[in-house]
């Protein structure tokens, strides 16, 4: 457990670092009848990404995730949905990419993609549920992409091996037209 805290009918919010990530999980006023505990967990990444395929996202790589519990005082799991929805907004490195996607897990099977607002370094969703939510980017967003490249370039010039290939075709052409010339030789004796 990342942290956990009381929260009632008037809202409030409860403050975490997950996995590097500053989360914060925000309840409006009115989505708890009564008072709740609210619990803020921490996956396994290397889990989840091992996951990823099996959910469909096999071109993804997870680089954030927060669980999020609702309990009642007695330790038991707040069912159905809340009364509003209450946003839960993930901050640190590695988030904002082009073409990030926000995932509820809803089974170890099974996840749906939530709409989420998504900026540099911040995602923030609203949930109306206690689920396990896992942020995605795409593989060609990983560390060391440069955003808007169209191809690879390692900013090194070839020419050496220009220079070579084009010696070895030159040698290669020269070989050939000397055998050509040896054989009209040896057919005109």
């Amino acid at each position: 457990m990342a942290a956990s805290k009381q929260l009632g009918p008037a809202g409030g919010s409860v403050s975490a670092t997950v996995n590097g990530k500053a989360v914060t999980v925000t309840v409006p006023p009115g989505a708890f009848r009564s008072t709740e505990d609210v619990v803020v967990t921490a996956p396994d990444i290397g889990v989840v990404q091992g996951a990823l395929t099996t959910l469909g996202f096999g071109g993804f790589n997870a680089v954030a995730g927060v669980g999020v519990a609702v309990l009642d005082t007695n330790g038991s799991k707040v069912t159905g949905s809340f009364a509003a929805p209450i946003q839960v907004t993930i901050n640190g490195n590695g988030l904002g990419a082009s073409g990030e996607k926000v995932l509820s897990l809803t089974g170890p099977a099974s996840a749906t993609t939530l709409s989420a607002s998504m900026g540099s370094s911040a995602v923030t969703a609203a949930i109306a549920s206690d689920p396990n939510l896992v942020v995605i980017n795409p593989v060609s967003a990983a560390a060391g992409t440069v955003p808007g490249a169209t191809r690879a370039f390692t900013g090194k010039p070839f020419t050496g091996e220009r220079d070579l290939a084009l010696a070895l075709g030159a040698l290669g052409i020269t070989a050939i037209g000397a055998g050509a010339v040896r054989r009209r030789r040896s057919v005109a004796r």
